[in-house]
């Protein structure tokens, strides 16, 4: 249908028909309306209000959730060890203040406890090597050039008294693996404590025994935990501390035989150890006291070739043990993996010594139990490179 069209003179003379409309209100009364809706304050919108008080909620959650996730773990095993305190005071203060006299060793600082080697005797230590460690007062970075006795080690065997524990970092998310070697358990347990103040220990409310290839782990009757948070470190600080004593069962009871009530697992009997192929290794540091670690790491690699090129490559809170300038490949051959290294100088022994330790452990993640490596010179005192190496049983060793 089409739309009909007025001239001027016809929309001039329908507006003439229109009903005539009066305000029925004086000049003087519309403008007292007008100047009292100007002196009306407006509200004034405050722009930082709702982002300020979305960071205080966050700040909050975040005050409850720490140490919800930290008094989960711990409060079984504080319990256990309130008891056990008390129990000690009361069968005699001398005997303690004796062996505590006499057999306490002090506490080491972090450049001399983590990854430092035995010291050389006199005898095997040249004038030029002397000169050089005594301008060294602290243990170096990565980065500087070191002399050998100065390097940090990441990795042990199982040639003495190992007592391995797991820590995390201070947001909760990464697995950090410590071994005391060298001490008993009593020792470990005093010395690991006071480590690193930006390492959180997972104190284990449980004991374990292992028979073989199976670990037993007990908790107590009373045991119980809450917190999605906690609970996964708990499970996974279990996994990985057996993991590193060799085990490929790990069975879960309390005292009185029970299955075990972990959180939003429910009720276990068996826990599964860590998969092969599933962790490379990599350098943590410490932001309190800038110390270095080598952790486990995720990753999606689906071969060791490939889970080696990630070594090289540095990720979110996590430093790559191997320097990127280097082309490394790999030749795998039953449980042994052949490593070969071309490319440019290493900046220093220590970064070599430290890209060796990270593949051996990458290596045994993956299945392998040796080692070959090509290209590699000057670490006699550590590995003997012209063999096959074995893989480590210990990560981030502490001696005494």
């Amino acid at each position: 249908m089409k739309r009909k069209s007025y001239d001027d003179k016809q929309i001039e003379h329908l507006l003439k028909e229109l009903p005539s409309i009066k305000d029925k209100q004086s000049k003087d009364e519309v403008y007292r309306k007008i100047q009292h809706k100007k002196r009306k304050p407006t509200k004034k919108k405050i722009p930082w209000l709702i982002p300020g008080l979305a960071s205080l909620a966050v700040v909050i959650v975040l005050a409850l959730m720490v140490p919800a996730f930290l008094g989960g773990i711990q409060s079984p095993m504080s319990q256990m060890a309130d008891d056990s305190a008390d129990q000690t005071a009361s069968s005699g203060e001398e005997s303690s203040e004796a062996e505590s006299t006499e057999e306490a060793a002090p506490t080491p600082n972090n450049d001399q406890a983590i990854g430092t080697d035995e010291q050389q005797g006199e005898g095997e230590v040249s004038t030029d090597q002397e000169d050089a460690d005594a301008s060294m007062d602290e243990s170096p970075s990565e980065g500087q050039m070191t002399t050998a006795s100065t390097l940090k080690r990441y990795t042990a065997a199982s040639d003495g008294e190992a007592n391995p524990s797991i820590f995390i970092d201070e947001n909760a998310q990464l697995i950090i693996p410590l071994t005391g070697v060298g001490m008993s358990e009593e020792e470990w347990n005093n010395v690991s404590s006071d480590i690193d103040e930006g390492l959180l220990p997972i104190e284990p409310p449980y004991t374990y025994t292992i028979e073989g290839q199976q670990a037993t782990v007990v908790f107590p009757d009373q045991f119980s935990i809450s917190g999605s948070s906690g609970t996964i470190a708990l499970v996974e600080s279990i996994q990985w501390r057996l993991y590193y004593e060799g085990v490929d069962q790990i069975r879960l009871q309390t005292e009185s035989g029970a299955p075990v009530s972990l959180g939003n697992y429910g009720e276990l009997e068996e826990l599964p150890v860590i998969d092969e192929g599933i962790y490379i290794y990599r350098l943590y540091e410490s932001p309190s006291t800038q110390s270095r670690y080598m952790i486990p790491v995720q990753t999606s690699a689906t071969s060791f070739e490939e889970a080696i090129q990630q070594l090289q490559e540095n990720q979110d809170s996590t430093i790559a043990p191997v320097p990127a300038n280097l082309s490394v490949s790999a030749t795998g051959n039953n449980n042994t993996v052949q490593i070969k290294i071309d490319g440019e100088e290493w900046d220093s022994d220590q970064s070599k010594l430290t890209a060796i330790e990270a593949i051996l452990l990458t290596a045994k993640q993956f299945g392998y139990s040796e080692v070959e490596f090509e290209g590699v010179e000057g670490l006699e005192r550590y590995f003997d490179l012209d063999r096959p190496v074995s893989v480590p049983d210990y990560v981030n060793p502490v001696e005494r």
